[in-house]
């Protein structure tokens, strides 16, 4: 937790203000955003603010 990581944003859904990014690992996560979006294709900074255990994906926002 705290880690900051790369991710590429693959959907952006501003009706509820969050958009999908996919890892260079291959996973896969959805940010809560404030502000402007990030654009489909972007490279964005993300910190990891938990990891869920049951389903080990990772909770990130955006790095500010």
């Amino acid at each position: 937790m705290g880690s900051t990581v790369e991710a590429r944003v693959v959907d952006v859904f501003p009706g509820n203000r969050e958009y999908t990014v996919r890892f260079a690992d291959d996973g896969w996560a959805v940010v809560e955003y404030d502000g402007p979006p990030a654009v489909p294709g972007a490279t964005v900074m993300l910190v990891v603010e938990r990891l869920l255990e049951w389903t080990h994906r990772l909770v990130p926002r955006p790095a500010r």
